[in-house]
């Protein structure tokens, strides 16, 4: 069980790889020859997630860093979503066939390849590969996020600071947003990705937390989560963990066809609270930028309250029916926001 009491740290972040392999593919025959590697490098960067249609476009000369020992020619070629073959961009005798080429997303919700390579006789071909998924907005049936059942009792709220909408359910005397929050005026897109905002939600820090959710509604607080459980007949205690709650906030929504929680034993899905929590990961900070994990793992919500100069958060790990409670840096973490209102305030 991966348990969480403070966040903080740094977190492994998944970076394009670079294959080398034999330009002849090292054939037996070639057993006594010596491939040179090339100097330089290729610099081939892609959203990992992406819209359908979205396009970027990528001119050879500057994608391609690459230098011979001995002043040979390179030839650059490549292989983009959906081609059955490789296209020549570039011949090692220094004829172009285009000098720059663009890669789309196509209109399927899966996971696609490109990859970029640069080849010269005696050395061994350098390739860069990236993948993307393709994302579609929405809860219509067609969209990335599918079996996201919608109540006719669910409430709407609409955020006027941007047009989007949101569903709601109330439990007890409190109405709680059903989707994480996607406002774009404080926080980031999961990875640093814009096409996953209206799908994930947006990720924020604790202090930006505090003044996201939209005019009337607020961040919740512990007590409203140990309302929550109140209401679904789970005994709970402040700033500790909630036995026997996550399976009644878990959703069995699919993301491009995948559940985005796995089945285990000792957990059962029911979404009776009507939350439909996802787990959609958390972010630290990095050396340099936050690093995003904890997708299909983990669902992390911001509370109100600071405990120790730290902010509170409750979060789901997937292999087990616990509401946990944990801490986090104000500055340094970035969850999921759920808002909420009392509505005995709204009478």
């Amino acid at each position: 069980m991966k348990k969480m009491t403070r966040l903080g740290g740094i977190s492994a972040v998944l970076v394009a790889v670079s294959v080398l392999s034999c330009i002849n593919g090292c054939k037996k025959s070639d057993e006594n020859v010596t491939y040179k590697s090339f100097k330089g490098s290729i610099n081939l960067s892609l959203n990992e997630y992406q819209l359908e249609g979205d396009t970027k476009e990528f001119f050879v000369d500057s994608l391609a860093k690459l230098i011979t020992d001995d002043g040979a020619g390179i030839g650059y070629y490549v292989k983009l979503p959906l081609a059955e073959k490789s296209d020549t961009l570039k011949t090692q005798n220094g004829d172009w066939k285009v000098k720059r080429f663009t890669v789309t997303a196509p209109d399927s919700l899966n996971t696609f390849e490109t990859s970029f390579s640069g080849y010269s006789a005696g050395y061994y071909t350098a390739s860069a590969t990236q993948y993307i998924t393709v994302v579609r907005k929405g809860l219509n049936g067609n969209s990335s996020l599918t079996e996201f059942d919608i109540d006719e009792e669910d409430g709407i709220l609409l955020d006027e600071r941007d047009g989007r909408e949101y569903y709601t359910t109330v439990c007890g005397n409190t109405e709680w947003m059903r989707q994480n929050l996607a406002w774009k005026g404080a926080g980031l897109p999961y990875k640093y990705c814009p096409a996953v905002d209206d799908v994930f939600g947006m990720f924020y820090s604790w202090e930006d937390a505090q003044t996201a959710c939209p005019d009337g509604w607020r961040l919740p607080s512990d007590s409203d989560w140990l309302n929550l459980a109140a209401v679904m007949g789970v005994e709970a205690k402040p700033d500790s963990d909630i036995q026997g709650l996550a399976g009644k906030l878990m959703c069995n929504v699919r993301f491009n066809r995948e559940k985005m929680w796995s089945y285990w034993r000792s957990v059962k899905v029911t979404d009776e609270s009507g939350l439909s929590v996802l787990p959609t990961g958390y972010a630290q900070k990095g050396a340099v930028d936050f690093d995003f994990s904890g997708l299909f793992s983990y669902a992390l919500l911001w509370c109100s309250d600071m405990v120790e100069d730290a902010g509170s958060f409750r979060y789901i790990y997937e292999d087990q029916d616990i509401l946990y409670f944990g801490l986090g840096d104000r500055n340094s973490m970035l969850a999921s926001v759920r808002c909420v209102r009392t509505l005995t305030d709204q009478q």
